[in-house]
């Protein structure tokens, strides 16, 4: 046999009370009175409505006697005066079959849902702002990587060959105290598109030492500089 679990629901398993109500009218009762509401309120259902069929099932729930359940019932459905809520003159509750309706109940349940949903709105807000403020303490890890791009992107441009000027080969060849003509290296290279045999140059440089090994073998370089090629 299959059993239906009853459903449980939020408002099955617990009321709100709120603060204010040490500072009611209610609260200037009898102790048997102030408990009687207090069981009304902890046993209503989301409507509002409390299941007594009987005066003797509420005393029994609030372990006050017949006759003091009797007189709070007496007490809660009557007008009041004092009562800081004008609404239904200031009765707490009616009298329904099977049990009692608390008056103001759908009242005070929409202010606590109302406290609810800015909780819950708070709540989205700071999930929402910690979530931002995690994305925007990424952003320097970002930015830390750019430099690097950077430093290799300029590696990549000192790599780029750029022709030497006339002053830069005779100030070389002078440190070095080759017997290289600067002007006769210059021209050949510039006459080549810069290219040794089939390769771009990268180091004008190293083509200068190259030249004085080549000098030792070929001693007219500087004039035949357009002959061949080095």
């Amino acid at each position: 046999m299959q059993c239906n679990a009853p459903t449980v629901t939020l408002d099955s398993m617990y009321n709100k009370i709120f603060a204010k109500i040490l500072d009611s009218s209610i609260w200037l009762e009898d102790t048997p009175t102030r408990i009687i509401w207090v069981t009304f309120l902890a046993a209503m259902d989301q409507d509002g409505y409390a299941h007594f069929s009987a005066i003797a099932n509420l005393a029994n729930r609030a372990r006050v006697t017949v006759k003091e359940a009797e007189h709070a019932v007496k007490t809660l459905s009557s007008p009041d005066p004092d009562s800081a809520d004008p609404e239904h003159d200031g009765r707490r509750i009616e009298r329904v079959p099977g049990g009692f309706i608390i008056l103001n109940a759908e009242k005070y349940r929409n202010i606590v849902t109302r406290i609810v949903q800015r909780e819950q709105t708070k709540k989205r807000v700071a999930k929402h702002r910690q979530k931002n403020k995690c994305n925007a303490s990424v952003t320097p890890s970002n930015d830390s990587v750019t430099p690097s791009y950077t430093a290799a992107e300029a590696k990549t441009k000192r790599k780029t060959f750029k022709p030497p000027s006339l002053e830069e080969v005779t100030k070389y060849c002078e440190e070095r105290k080759n017997k290289i003509d600067p002007v006769a290296f210059i021209n050949h290279y510039e006459a080549n598109g810069w290219i040794r045999g089939k390769t771009k140059i990268k180091n004008w440089k190293a083509c200068v030492k190259t030249w004085e090994g080549k000098t030792k073998d070929w001693p007219n370089i500087n004039e035949t500089y357009g002959q061949g090629g080095i």
